[in-house]
């Protein structure tokens, strides 16, 4: 199960240090920011399209996208080649690409997501 607000906030603040460049099999990843996002997928997709319309605007997009009751994190950045990366950070290729996060982070097991 994904997290209440108040949980996703506070991890939020916890994943911060992924923020920076990674080497990743795509190759270079400069991750902007690791930000809240709905669980809902459909949610999800209009965050990130409201996102990019409103040019980086995180409570802009978050505000408009419907965002429900439980919620999770994203990394948000963009490739060398200024692709966008939206990112959910319980995605196991994440966390392959930029290796494992904390276990006192994210016990995703734990919270019931698999």
């Amino acid at each position: 199960m994904p997290f209440t607000l108040t949980e996703a906030d506070k991890k939020c603040v916890e994943a911060q240090y992924l923020i920076g460049l990674h080497s990743t099999p795509k190759g270079m990843l400069e991750i902007e920011k690791i930000v809240v996002t709905p669980a809902d997928a459909h949610a999800k997709q209009r965050f990130y399209l409201l996102y990019m319309l409103f040019e980086g605007d995180e409570a802009m997009a978050f505000s408009q996208a419907g965002a429900g009751t439980y919620f999770d994190l994203t990394a948000i950045g963009k490739f060398e080649n200024d692709q966008p990366f939206f990112e959910d950070l319980n995605n196991p290729n994440l966390l392959s690409a930029l290796g494992p996060l904390p276990s006192a982070l994210f016990d995703f097991q734990e919270a019931g997501i698999h």
